[in-house]
């Protein structure tokens, strides 16, 4: 998009995906979020969006104990098929502001204008964190987009379950292992996906 050329968006795409085995998934894609929300000013936090595959596997790790510290200090939120049409208003309107956390499926990656307005967030913007592969580079980049919007700053990465790319993609440990070393990950399972979808 026109906004990886004007270097708004931070995010180099063998270098900000990481394909992790089940056991480690949840901790990594936690401490992942945590360090995206760091900002210039340290007295807020960068808002931060992570799309989910299913309402089931947002709630799935929202409920984890170690996402109870967030939900304690009452700065996540969730956006599901289900809200009403004034519950998405408001979500949208808040995922954009400060400190927020919003975990959202995968409808919330399209076409929806997540606006930062706050001007302590400038430097920086909004993270999304994407935690499963879209089955289209479209998808993908639709989601990608929701952030660094209007010349706007903002950053992007992508977390996976190992276990869900050997299904999705039919490849092994030791092939995703292979390239994560060679550092072309993500060109090898997006040649993959161009493959299978096309």
């Amino acid at each position: 998009s026109l906004f990886d050329k004007r270097g708004k968006l931070d995010y180099a795409k063998n270098r900000d995906i990481s394909i992790l085995k089940r056991e480690y998934f949840y901790n990594q894609l936690h401490s992942t979020i945590q360090g995206y929300r760091v900002n210039d000013n340290a007295e807020i936090q960068r808002p931060v969006i992570v799309f989910f595959k299913t309402e089931d596997k947002l709630n799935d790790f929202y409920n984890l104990d170690i996402c109870k510290s967030w939900r304690d200090d009452n700065i996540t939120q969730k956006l599901t098929p289900d809200l009403s049409e004034k519950e998405k208003q408001t979500g949208i309107l808040n995922a954009t502001k400060p400190n927020m956390i919003t975990f959202a499926t995968e409808e919330y990656g399209r076409g929806i204008d997540f606006k930062v307005f706050d001007k302590h967030l400038h430097n920086r913007g909004m993270h999304v964190e994407l935690t499963f592969w879209p089955d289209t580079l479209a998808e993908e980049i639709q989601i990608k987009g929701r952030t660094a919007r209007q010349g706007q700053k903002g950053s992007f990465h992508i977390t996976l379950n190992e276990d869900e790319i050997k299904d999705q993609c039919n490849v092994t440990s030791e092939e995703i292992k292979q390239h994560q070393d060679n550092g072309d990950v993500y060109e090898w399972i997006n040649d993959i996906r161009n493959k299978v979808f096309a």
